[in-house]
């Protein structure tokens, strides 16, 4: 338990920010982090439930580390487009990927900028058909990423609530779904896929 909390602070102090290979790194330990925590739910340790809760709070959302990687390869790329620097590129290719990239990178998570990622270039952006078709898939692996994350620390947190005998009430976004037909309760995140919700121990 001490060795999960310690892997979690190291890996959010050691990965958080950067260019978007950094924050895919990140989502990579992220993910095998929360695997690992939600089989530690189970613990009857109100004290590691407790710091547990409070350490997942601490780690950056990956929605908005992305968003920030997002915006710092745009600035890069529009250096590119000052200085034309890429010799595999031209001028008109990197103009149409910006005005796809600057509004995407403003705010990832909307989905009618999302829709941006995935128009068809023109037969002359080499670089923007490369690249842009990259981002659904980058967007919603952070907002899942986003999901399973907050879906993690409420579990904790639930299930400290449980040990001290107090009701727990789920924040603005989370529900706390019932069980059915004898299984576990299940923490949701309002808006995400199921498969990023959380069951609590029986």
């Amino acid at each position: 338990q001490e060795r999960w909390l310690i892997g979690v602070e190291l890996a959010e102090s050691l990965t958080a920010g950067g260019f978007i290979i950094d924050e895919l790194k990140r989502f990579a330990l992220l993910q095998t982090l929360l695997e690992r925590g939600m089989s530690l739910i189970e613990s009857a340790d109100l004290d590691f439930l407790e710091n547990g809760a409070v350490t997942l709070a601490r780690v950056a959302s990956p929605e908005d580390g992305m968003a920030r990687a997002l915006q710092i390869e745009t600035l890069v790329v529009m250096e590119l487009e000052e200085w034309q620097a890429s010799p595999f590129t031209s001028s008109l290719d990197l103009r149409w990927y910006l005005d796809q990239q600057i509004p995407l990178s403003l705010d990832p998570s909307t989905e009618t900028l999302q829709a941006l990622s995935v128009e068809e270039p023109p037969v002359y952006a080499l670089l923007s058909s490369v690249v842009l078709p990259l981002f659904d898939s980058i967007i919603e692996k952070s907002n899942q990423m986003s999901a399973r994350l907050r879906a993690v620390r409420c579990a904790f947190e639930a299930t400290a609530a449980q040990l001290r005998g107090v009701e727990w009430t789920p924040p603005t976004g989370v529900e706390l779904l019932p069980s059915t037909a004898g299984g576990a309760a299940r923490i949701h995140v309002i808006g995400s896929s199921v498969a990023t919700d959380v069951y609590l121990p029986k």
